[in-house]
């Protein structure tokens, strides 16, 4: 496996894609907002089964599983997910800086407003 360091990364190269495969993605996700949205917490139990083939009668989680979960994580794991959570907030910060926000008339399918690098646009 290749490790990359967030500083090395041609952030420009790293996040194209393809039209076709946002328009993919797009459509996909339109879907499972628009299940979410009708089926409310049915909806997320049945993505949950589907795709952690777990099944789940509450989506509450407890202070107490809170706790539980956080004190038996591995203090190596527990820095890990700290670095990657670092990681991912500097990576959005800067990738926010090279965002522009279209309007609807650009998607009507999508309600909500969408985002997409200037330099795409």
């Amino acid at each position: 496996m290749e490790l990359l360091r967030y500083e090395d990364i041609d952030l420009s190269q790293t996040v194209k894609r393809s039209e076709e495969d946002v328009n993919n993605v797009l459509d996909t996700v339109s879907d499972i907002l628009k299940n979410v949205r009708q089926n409310k917490d049915q909806a997320l139990k049945d993505y949950t089964q589907k795709f952690d083939k777990v099944i789940i009668d509450n989506l509450k989680v407890t202070d107490e599983e809170i706790k539980e979960a956080y004190d038996t994580l591995d203090d190596n794991l527990l820095e890990a997910l700290k670095k990657a959570a670092a990681n991912i907030e500097k990576f959005h910060k800067k990738e926010c800086a090279n965002l522009k926000i279209l309007n609807n008339e650009h998607f009507p399918q999508n309600p909500s407003n969408l985002f997409a690098l200037s330099e795409n646009v």
